[in-house]
């Protein structure tokens, strides 16, 4: 074999070599999207199942039990007394018994990835609305509507390969209405 054929040679593993690295990356970078994409799925039903755990507790305070009948919002539970109320364990959200008793709580679900969920409520005033693309500001007045918010975190959420604004949080809202 002359010098020629051997830089042929040398010059085609390099090519092949190239090739071989490239096609990996590629593979690699396709695994990646395709685990955030299933961390990101999945923390949509850890905040979705969160919102709806919280839904089907009983409005306010006042409104547990079937009996329970509140005919003016200034009944409610005062936007600064939101929170858990005497018997309820800040660290045990099985002793919640309404919507606002998850205010400030911090959760964990580590059935997948670990995921911290932040869950925030407050008053809001639907009533002021002019139109249903506005933004519904946080109100310090009892109102019939509470809003819930949930931001679901991990850091496997963060996308390390593009360019994409999608942060490591996911977040969550819901306006619940007593009626």
């Amino acid at each position: 074999m002359g010098l020629g054929q051997t830089m042929l040679v040398v010059a085609a593993i390099m090519l092949l070599t190239r090739l071989v690295v490239g096609t990996r990356t590629v593979a690699m970078d396709h695994q990646a999207a395709l685990d955030l994409s299933n961390y990101r799925i999945h923390a949509v039903g850890v905040g979705s199942y969160v919102m709806n755990e919280i839904a089907l507790k009983s409005f306010d305070e006042k409104t547990k039990g079937q009996s329970a009948v509140v005919i003016s919002s200034s009944e409610f539970t005062s936007a600064d007394s939101l929170g858990i109320e005497t018997g309820e364990d800040v660290t045990n959200k099985d002793t919640f018994d309404d919507i606002d008793d998850y205010k400030n709580y911090v959760g964990m679900d580590t059935s997948y990835i670990p995921y911290t969920y932040f869950v925030k409520v407050e008053y809001v005033d639907l009533d002021t609305l002019q139109s249903p693309w506005e933004i519904v500001s946080a109100n310090n007045n009892r109102t019939f509507y509470k809003r819930i918010n949930i931001d679901v975190y991990s850091p496997y959420l963060k996308d390390e390969y593009s360019k994409s604004t999608l942060g490591d949080t996911l977040h969550f809202s819901r306006v619940q209405s007593y009626f």
